[in-house]
């Protein structure tokens, strides 16, 4: 439908429950919850959807792994479940992206971690490879028995 004929429509018919406006990632994200209700929802946006703000993201759907340092748990589990929701929902727009980390040594970074995690200001370090392993094994268990992606590769 071109644009002249959807105005058209929407001068026949002016009267919706939800008028949205702003077409960037929370006017879509409510447009898409509001419809799988059944809720007659109407979105304007003056440009392309997600042109502004969200256009200039990273576009990196990620579970949070940086957050278990700080022992951010909760959090990590939410970003985890909405990572693996998107994975399910939009198999279009997201997908897995394989990541390698060098990695020069066994235990640097052990101390330092133990610190931050226990809430010592402590300065960062490195990362050697057993706090890697302890941590992508941690966030593998919680990414729970739904996990959408396989457990990782060491």
């Amino acid at each position: 439908m071109i644009r002249e004929e959807r105005l058209g429509a929407l001068r026949r018919r002016p009267e919706v429950s939800v008028l949205i406006v702003g077409g960037g990632i929370n006017g879509v994200g409510l447009l898409r919850e509001l419809a799988l209700q059944g809720v007659d929802t109407l979105l304007v946006e003056k440009s392309d959807f997600c042109s502004g703000a969200s256009s200039a993201s990273t576009r990196i759907i990620h579970g949070g792994l940086r957050y278990l340092e700080n022992g951010e748990f909760r959090l990590v589990k939410e970003a985890l479940r909405e990572r693996n929701r998107l994975l399910k929902n939009a198999p279009h727009y997201v997908r897995p992206l394989p990541t390698t980390i060098p990695i020069f040594s066994w235990a640097d970074g052990l101390f330092s971690a133990l610190g931050k995690f226990l809430g010592f200001r402590v300065r960062s370090s490195d990362r050697g490879a057993l706090l890697f392993k302890i941590g992508l094994s941690l966030y593998d268990f919680l990414a729970g028995n739904h996990a959408v992606l396989p457990p990782h590769q060491f």
